[in-house]
Formats: C-alpha cells, structure tokens, sequence
C-alpha cells in the first residue's frame, strides 16, 4: 500500500487552470494507493498468482478555510440554495446517483516550490470528497478541516486514477530500430577472417546493459547453424551495437 506525503500545498478544485486555484493552502496532505487483486490458480498442484483488478487512491487533506467559505463546493452530496438573504444547505440522498459523474480534477502542487517546478505535484484527474469534514482547528481568521477525496477513473482513458509528477511527460513507446548495418545487408567480398566488425546502427540510444552476448544470436541463413565465436559491444556516441569475430567465418554463408 503505497504512501506519499505532501506539506503545505496550492491546491486546484475543479481545473487545473489559475481560475481554478484555492485562495488557501492545503495544510497537508496524505495519498494511499491500494491495488486490488484477484488470486487465480495456474497449475494442477494450486499454485496462484495475482491477477490485478483495480487500484483505489485516496487523498486525506488538511484543508484551511477562510470564514465564509462555501464548504458545499466540495460535497458533491450538497446542494446550496440561496434565497435573497437566506442560505440553505440542502442534503438530499440520490439513491444510484453516480459520484464518478460528479468528480472533478484535483491537483495539489507543494507550495515550497516555483509554479514551473511540477516534478512533485499530485493529481486527480476524477476526484470526489466522500467523508465528512472534520474540524481539527479552529479560531475567528481560520478553520482547518480534513476531509478524504477518493479518485476515480477520468473520463478520458478509463483508466487512470491519480498521476504523481509532471503530467506533460510521455512516455516512449517507439522501440528502437536498426537504421544502418556495416557491411551493409548482402554485400559482397567481405573479408571473413577473425576480427571482422560488423556494426548495427541503431535509430536512437538503447540502454548499454542490454547489449550482451546473451540477447544476441549469430547464425548462418541457410541452416541456421549457429556461430558463437564473437564478442559484442555498444559503442554509446555512434549509437552502434558492435560485433566483433573471433574466428573466421566459412565462405557463403
């Protein structure tokens, strides 16, 4: 069950826009994240293994809020009802009223660091307060109240809950691919002695501790007879998978 923890923060209710940002700080807050499993037997003698279902994420936060503040914006269980001079907070059960439909993004972002600086925020992208306020201070300039926010799936993928950092990173998915080969594929009267290089150039840097003997296999096209007296290396700044004989190679093969 995961943890992190947060000190004094900006928070964003509803956006994450500046029209969107708290006039007060969160006091602090605390994210749990629990995965949700299912035990599934794979062999005859019951062995299991765990099958993810789910993950739940939630936010405890310590909220400080200025006198007057409209505690409804938060509820979404609330609705307040404002008739001339008179204001009423009207709580009415909606049996199978959807809270997912009624969350909102939740972002939290420490206030010890600069705007710019997004390495450590904390964000909800479907969030709903589903606890009751407690208060935990209070005097005649501040209340501080704590209340949980759970986190559902946004409505944009399906399936993510919460994102820990900056959202503007993406991730690489294009794998790396061979740009160039030297000698090149099919060239002739290629010398065949020991210490022949032959070098893949590869479309972007790879990580240098996959490049071993191990993850490579070295054969002749036409029965496959495998060749193993070679080296190989990865020659990081020509991005180049390097491998080097240390016998001769046979002849059209």
């Amino acid at each position: 069950m995961p943890q992190w923890q947060m000190g004094p923060a900006k928070w964003y209710w509803g956006g994450t826009g500046p029209e969107h940002l708290q006039d007060v700080y969160t006091k602090g807050s605390e994210f749990t994240v629990t995965p949700q499993t299912q035990a599934v037997e794979f062999d005859i003698v019951g062995h299991v293994d765990d099958i993810e279902t789910d993950l739940s994420v939630e936010a405890k936060i310590a909220i400080a809020l200025a006198p007057g503040m409209d505690i409804s914006t938060f509820l979404p269980y609330i609705n307040k009802i404002v008739d001339g001079e008179k204001v009423l907070f009207d709580g009415v059960v909606d049996i199978g009223r959807s809270l997912r439909d009624r969350g909102k993004p939740l972002l939290l972002h420490p206030a010890n660091l600069a705007d710019s600086d997004v390495s450590q925020d904390f964000y909800m992208p479907c969030a709903v307060c589903t606890s009751g306020f407690r208060v935990v201070y209070d005097n005649t300039t501040v209340r501080i109240i704590e209340a949980t926010f759970t986190g559902y799936v946004d409505n944009l993928t399906s399936k993510r809950k919460f994102q820990i950092g900056d959202r503007t990173a993406q991730a690489d998915v294009t794998p790396p691919a061979v740009s160039e080969t030297i000698p090149t594929s099919d060239a002739d009267d290629v010398v065949i002695d020991s210490g022949l290089n032959i070098d893949f150039v590869m479309s972007e840097h790879i990580d240098p501790a996959t490049v071993i003997k191990g993850n490579t296999l070295f054969m002749t096209a036409d029965d496959h007879i495998v060749f193993g007296d070679y080296s190989v290396v990865y020659l990081g700044a020509a991005k180049t998978i390097r491998i080097k004989t240390t016998a001769a190679l046979e002849n059209l093969t």
